[in-house]
């Protein structure tokens, strides 16, 4: 189509020069005119070879000295009505029938706008071609011949036709290149043959021109109603871009035709580079992207500069865009994406050196010196992320390729940023994608559905990376954003590639962490030392976690007070040295005090992970004295302090009676008092660590801070009055629950397996009590999902409040097997008693735990829950005093559990009449007497036998059983409630 359209234009150019007045008689000179028109016919063949890119040199050359020869003969032999100058009509009636045949006809709006043409590239009249004309165009002819010649090699790129699939980039890039200049050079030369005249040129009638020419030509009606949709466009460029007006002045032409030689090659740099590129290409892509805007901002620079006013609004360069869209496709822009340009201008530039709502020829110049380091980066960093968004099984093994994209983005980023050299503003952003979303002028791109709980969140990131709550960004504030988020993103990426995946057990979670930690410490210390407070305040983490939580991008029944409160712990107790801490000292927020803290803890755990995997070396299981003295052997070498608390820690935690380790499961196993596995002391991991913070954060003196002595009863009541409400928005405690601490206190100096009984919840018991509670909530969590199953309604909503029917609650117990792996002993219990001794058993648990029996016989799930707990407890009583395994307490095991429950049996004192009059002496026969009967004397003649019982030792025999150990724990648990 293109060939016949320009054909049809040159044609009509020369043809329209000679005729022959209707019904006028032939002259002599006739033989003369036939003779010199001979070579048309094969000279219009020849220029249709030259727009298909397949003719000779000569043949174009040949082509075009016929139609000069031929204007000449016309001008000299032909007469029309008047001698000295044709009509229109004469013209169209000698083509229609001498060349056309009948097979078309020119339209009388054909003809006005041939006219129009004609007057601007050789003078004279609207309405006659003056032979003169005729001798002007075929000059014309003659000069441009060479040119046409030269641009002949370049008509198959021109024309749409090139074959380059041979081709390498750089001999491709070189060949189009050529065609461009070339082809530029020609319409260069063209446009100075229309600027001689002097004559203006509507931008209307040139629009009008080729949309004649194309309904000649029979061109689609598609094709012509593009060609409509083009003249807002093309009067919107020359208004705003060539010069004022619509009409194209002599000295507009040379804008004229490097404007349109650009733009058409844009249209060809789009079809022969971009669309064969396939999306997944996207560093070939964006160098595309690259030349076409370097391209397109280089005109439009050189045509500002030319400009009287040398400027675009915002408004006008909107008029350009939405113009020129419907050109090339249905998508439309608004003025919001305009602006959303002008500030990521006023970003690059500053906006002391431009502009927001102008575009100026120096704004363009600029921005073109930054334009290669922008899409060099943007390159660099595309296909980084292109290798980097590959399978993540692939990852797992590569953490080398890994790293090596994670600095190279980060250190193309810190370049990239060095090129914005002003402020920026976050809702300017928002407008933008907004902009882009609503006009989808980029396939693949979509906003999410919580697009504005996101931007919520952005600004409450910002406010923490900046101290500002405000969306606006000084360019230094850009710039630290920028890099803040490329680092957290890949900090993000490297745990969930390669340390969540991996469990506490597998050694290469710790070496792993052990890398990512220093990278995380480094971006925190960036934003502290860039925020001029040198914090990150409680108030700026409380927006973050109140628009995730109101947005509903986290799921969570943590409420903002109670997020507030754990906040204040941390910089009171938690992230504080404790010398600080004891010194009535409090953090402003997360400081750098709080963070070396941090590090420290972390790094701490890394340590003790390595050192497990070293001490197991390639065995699986260990025995304790093994694990001990391999433990003491490290400890006896040369080492860092950090390995030294690691292995100490580690040290009193595995020389207890009964090892604390779990099963599969995380469920506490007791019935292998000897044999550690490696998986079991990598899983106490997290109980040590805890333990060690409670003391290190809660400790009323350093002493015990360094040591780990351990927590009084006050302190750690105090440590879970800080934290409790987060424990009642888990629903994991009940608020009715008062005496949560103190159960827990005596649970870990009596019942676990370091329980020492004294007056302090040391370290070692508190891991062990840690250990006991992480796996009794595993097995709650295993029994409640029965227990609502089959006690409970359909679709019934379960707190801890929930009440569950006594009767239904027991039988389970009875019947279940889940949730009561690895204590082999508590499921013998079944086959030993009868049903009715082992619900009685359960019922003295459930009330051990905190169970109230009541008339409806219904028990709340809180109490429940501890059940468990309680089981292990018992469990835990019998590995460590029961020396010979037979399921039965006798007096001299009872003895050696004496020492732990002394204070106990004090306190028990206390609540009994006359029982402080109990001598040091009676105390092991009170606690004998207990195992015994399983509660305090009763009446007077109880209490006679009650003291001669506690005073002779011969009477201290007895057989405990599980059952009445049972019976014992709800005893004890009734005697030291708080009323």
């Amino acid at each position: 189509m293109f060939s016949r359209l320009v054909v049809a234009l040159s044609v009509s150019y020369f043809l329209f020069s000679c005729g022959l007045k209707v019904g006028e008689a032939v002259p002599e000179n006739q033989a003369v005119e036939l003779q010199n028109t001979k070579c048309l016919n094969e000279s219009v063949a020849n220029v249709k070879l030259f727009f298909d890119g397949v003719a000779s040199d000569q043949q174009v050359d040949v082509a075009f000295h016929c139609f000069s020869q031929v204007l000449v003969a016309f001008k000299n032999n032909i007469n029309g009505a008047n001698r000295d100058y044709f009509a229109p009509e004469e013209l169209t009636y000698f083509i229609e029938t001498n060349f056309l045949k009948g097979q078309h006809s020119f339209r009388s709006e054909f003809l006005a706008e041939i006219m129009n043409l004609k007057v601007v590239l050789l003078g004279g009249s609207k309405t006659v071609f003056y032979k003169n004309d005729i001798e002007h165009l075929a000059n014309v002819i003659d000069r441009l011949r060479p040119e046409i010649v030269k641009l002949n090699a370049q008509m198959k790129i021109v024309s749409h036709l090139w074959s380059y699939e041979d081709l390498d980039e750089t001999e491709k890039e070189k060949q189009f290149l050529n065609a461009k200049t070339k082809t530029l050079r020609f319409l260069e030369i063209l446009s100075s043959e229309f600027s001689k005249s002097g004559q203006g040129y509507e931008v209307n009638q040139f629009i009008n021109l080729i949309k004649e020419i194309a309904i000649f030509a029979k061109a689609a009606p598609s094709t012509i109603k593009k060609i409509e949709t083009a003249r807002p466009f093309l009067i919107q460029f020359k208004q705003n871009l060539v010069g004022e007006g619509t009409v194209i002045q002599s000295s507009n032409w040379m804008k004229i035709s490097k404007s349109l030689n650009e733009m058409y090659f844009q249209i060809l740099r789009v079809d022969y580079f971009l669309k064969p590129l396939p999306l997944e290409q996207r560093e070939k892509r964006w160098m595309v992207y690259q030349k076409i805007t370097d391209d397109v901002v280089g005109l439009v620079e050189a045509l500002l500069e030319t400009q009287q006013k040398q400027a675009l609004t915002n408004e006008q360069v909107f008029d350009l865009i939405s113009s020129v869209l419907p050109v090339f496709s249905d998508q439309k822009i608004d003025q919001e994406l305009v602006d959303g340009f002008a500030d990521i201008k006023v970003a690059l530039l500053g906006s002391g050196v431009t502009n927001r709502n102008q575009w100026v020829a120096k704004d363009l110049k600029a921005i073109r010196s930054k334009l290669p380091q922008l899409f060099n980066h943007f390159r660099d960093i595309s296909a980084l992320l292109k290798e980097l968004n590959g399978p993540i099984a692939n990852w797992k093994n590569s953490y080398v390729d890994f790293s090596r994209i994670e600095k190279s983005v980060n250190l193309a980023l810190q370049d990239l940023v060095k090129s914005f050299d002003g402020e920026y503003n976050l809702s300017s952003a928002r407008s933008l994608l907004e902009s882009l979303d609503r006009n989808k002028l980029l396939p693949e791109f979509s906003l999410p559905k919580q697009f504005e709980a996101y931007y919520k969140v952005l600004l409450s990131l910002k406010y923490i990376l900046t101290g500002k709550q405000s969306s606006a960004l000084l360019n230094s504030e850009l710039k630290h954003m920028l890099t803040v988020f490329s680092s957290g993103y890949f900090h993000y990426l490297e745990y969930d590639y390669f340390v969540a995946p991996l469990s506490f057990e597998q050694e290469k979670k710790y070496l792993n962490l052990e890398l990512i930690v220093p990278k995380i410490k480094t971006t925190l210390n960036k934003v502290l030392k860039f925020k001029s407070s040198k914090i990150i305040s409680r108030n700026e983490l409380l927006s973050l976690y109140n628009n995730l939580k109101n947005e509903n991008l986290i799921q969570s029944t943590i409420s903002l007070e109670t997020v507030s409160s754990i906040l204040n712990v941390l910089w009171s107790n938690i992230l504080i040295d404790p010398a600080h801490r004891l010194s009535n000292g409090k953090l402003s927020g997360f400081d750098q005090e709080a963070l070396t803290t941090l590090v420290s803890e972390i790094n701490l755990f890394i340590q003790s992970g390595k050192d497990i995997k070293s001490i197991f070396k390639s065995n699986s299981t260990l025995q304790q004295n093994q694990l001990i003295s391999r433990i003491d052997a490290l400890l006896s070498q040369p080492l860092n302090a950090i390995q030294n608390q690691s292995l100490s820690e580690l040290r009193k935690a595995a020389s207890g009676p009964v090892a604390m380790t779990r099963d599969s499961n995380q469920f506490l196993r007791v019935f292998d008092v000897n044999t550690y596995q490696k998986s079991d002391v990598l899983q106490t991991q997290i109980s040590r660590t805890l333990s060690r913070i409670m003391i290190r954060s809660f400790a009323g003196s350093l002493a015990n801070v360094q040591k780990l002595v351990g927590l009084t009863l006050d302190e750690a009541q105090s440590f879970f009055d800080s934290v409790k409400d987060l424990f009642y928005d888990l629903d994991l405690i009940s608020p009715e629950n008062k005496t949560f601490v103190a159960s827990r206190f005596r649970e870990a100096n009596l019942f676990v397996s370091h329980a020492n009984g004294d007056q302090l919840a040391n370290f070692e018991e508190l891991t062990d009590l840690i250990i006991h509670i992480f796996s009794g909530l595993e097995r709650a969590k295993v029994l409640k999902d029965q227990v609502v199953q089959k006690c409970l309604p359909p679709n019934n909503s379960v707190t801890s409040a929930t009440e569950v029917y006594e009767d239904c609650l027991l039988q389970i117990y009875f019947e279940a097997s889940k949730g009561f792996e690895s204590i082999p002993r508590f499921s013998a219990m079944k086959t030993i008693y009868t049903l009715e001794q082992n619900k009685n058993y359960y019922m003295s648990l459930l009330k051990a735990a905190g169970h109230i029996p009541n008339a409806k016989k219904n028990v709340k799930f809180s109490d429940a829950n501890l059940f468990p707990h309680v089981v292990q407890y018992i469990e835990v009583i019998f590995a460590r005093y029961d020396l010979n395994q037979d399921n039965i307490l006798v007096k001299d095991e009872a003895l050696l559990a004496f020492p732990v429950f002394k204070e106990t049996i004090r306190e028990i004192l206390k609540t009994m009449p006359n029982g402080d009059k109990i001598s040091e002496k009676q105390l092991p026969g009170v606690f004998i007497y207990f195992l015994k009967y399983g509660r305090p004397p009763k009446g007077g003649l109880e209490i006679l036998a009650f003291i001669g019982f506690i005073s002779d030792e011969k009477k201290w025999n007895i057989e405990s059983s599980r059952l009445d150990i049972g019976v014992i724990f709800n005893f004890i648990a009734d005697s030291l409630a708080k009323p």
